[in-house]
């Protein structure tokens, strides 16, 4: 069985970096010289926009799947600390595959 970060890193992470590699530089420069500081106000609201939207995508993917009749609560044995919970799963899936869908949005 193959770990998990080997599986996100073979599937997910290669295909996007082997597509990127084959882009091709941009015909022309755009008018517009980049923000001179990091901390500049479009810089920081496009960080705080891009939070925003994963914290509503993450709550909505958690609130539809606890309104799902199949759910069920995870147990806590405090004698085996490995937890196995369907929140996890689908928090892990949705947060790995933001990047992909962030990457296809234009801007």
């Amino acid at each position: 069985m193959l770990p998990r970060y080997l599986y996100i890193d073979v599937c997910i992470v290669l295909p996007i970096a082997i597509g990127m590699a084959s882009n091709r530089p941009a015909d022309r420069l755009a008018r517009s010289a980049p923000p001179s500081r990091l901390m500049s106000r479009r810089v920081v609201l496009s960080v705080l926009s891009q939070m925003v939207l994963l914290l509503l995508a993450q709550a909505t993917t958690y609130l539809l799947q606890h309104k799902q009749g199949t759910y069920e609560s995870p147990l806590l044995d405090p004698d085996n600390l490995e937890l196995s919970s369907q929140d996890n799963t689908a928090l892990f899936k949705q947060s790995s595959a933001w990047p992909c869908v962030s990457s296809l949005l234009p801007g």
